[in-house]
């Protein structure tokens, strides 16, 4: 290689070089830019955050401070549980739910008597720890044929014949049948512990007498209360029960559970707000200041029994007649505010064609009665 040809190679090299020195010293530059924008933003934030730190204590002054308050709260909780024992010690009547009887270590030292409310719908072993408790006296009250406690035992298709059986026999039955009170068919049998109540008074008279059709034929109700009502004389709601057939006009839905929801029972109860509100029984969207008693959720409650319809119900009420409206719908489950309620209207659909229909009840959704037995 010649001269000439190491020094034009030399050359080239110190050039690359050269290019490569300068784009870092350019780099640098602004490397060092940004730090001194990042340092000038710091410095102007210091006083704000110098201020927002100004007065906390120190690690150890919060220590002190948690552990003085802990103290504090120790000696609360001993106070607390003393005069929880000295209640316990001088009281007289005390209510609880059957899971919380069955759950707690100890109520009272001593019980004479134990009352079991709603018993129809308590399972078995609790109702029998629950009278347990009583050393003189148990009065198992309730309605056996309302809905039964929430078991999947005797109908778990993984448990074997067996354990279904064993759920059948304690679980899945109340204290009215065990203690032989009801016979295989459901009627009553004579039997002197038992007390029955005869007369209701929350539902006027042409409403109990769909509820003894239904469920107490052979034991029909008697009604105490008047036939008068709350709400305001209104040509939609004349009579005490309204029944409203719409067998032959169901719209087929769409979505993952049509069957759960109902256009035309919506139609229905979206048109009886609307003429409730014409005649002056319900608010309308822009009133103000609606006095108690006079609004929407306390003179109406709609009951579905699906919540897909509750949501679709909620959602459309809310839309179209105010967020008032919103609380009107709840399912069966869940409806006790309809107790309260003077009108109640019900959605139902999925019984035979002659029974499918929407109601409406005015003063009081059926309430059940309630049957008393004294267990020796």
């Amino acid at each position: 290689m010649t001269l000439a040809r190491q020094s034009l190679l030399a050359g080239r090299q110190w050039g690359i070089r050269a290019r490569g020195a300068r784009e870092a010293v350019v780099s640098a530059a602004r490397r060092h830019k940004a730090a001194d924008q990042r340092a000038a933003e710091a410095r102007r934030a210091l006083p704000a955050a110098r201020a927002a730190v100004m007065g906390i204590p120190t690690r150890q002054a919060v220590a002190e401070s948690a552990a003085s308050l802990q103290e504090l709260l120790d000696e609360l909780g001993r106070k607390r549980k003393r005069i929880q024992d000295e209640v316990r010690s001088r009281c007289r009547v005390l209510g609880a739910t059957v899971a919380k009887a069955v759950q707690s270590r100890k109520l009272l030292d001593e019980i004479d008597v134990v009352v079991i409310d709603e018993a129809g719908m308590v399972n078995l072993p609790s109702a029998w720890f629950a009278a347990g408790l009583a050393r003189k006296r148990v009065i198992v009250a309730g309605d056996f044929r309302q809905l039964p406690a929430v078991t999947k035992g005797d109908g778990d298709r993984e448990a074997s014949e067996e354990e279904r059986a064993h759920s059948r026999e304690w679980t899945a039955r109340d204290a009215f049948h065990a203690a032989g009170l009801v016979d295989p068919s459901g009627r009553v049998r004579r039997d002197p512990r038992l007390v029955a109540l005869d007369t209701q008074y929350r539902m006027r008279e042409p409403i109990c007498a769909v509820v003894n059709e239904v469920a107490y034929p052979d034991a029909p109700l008697k009604t105490g209360r008047g036939n008068t009502s709350r709400l305001p004389f209104a040509p939609l709601i004349d009579s005490p029960v309204i029944l409203i057939d719409t067998s032959g006009r169901r719209i087929p839905g769409g979505g993952r559970k049509p069957h759960m929801t109902n256009a035309v029972h919506a139609a229905v109860i979206h048109e009886l707000v609307r003429g409730l509100q014409y005649e002056g029984v319900l608010p309308g969207r822009k009133w103000q200041e609606v006095p108690e008693g006079e609004r929407a959720t306390d003179r109406l409650a709609v009951i579905s029994p699906y919540r897909e319809q509750v949501k679709a119900l909620k959602s459309s009420l809310a839309h179209r007649f105010g967020e008032d409206y919103d609380g009107l719908v709840d399912t069966v489950s869940t409806g006790s505010r309809a107790a309260s309620a003077p009108s109640c209207s019900s959605t139902r659909w999925r019984a035979p064609a002659r029974t499918r229909a929407s109601s409406t009840a005015e003063q009081g959704c059926p309430r059940r009665p309630v049957a008393s037995s004294t267990l020796p």
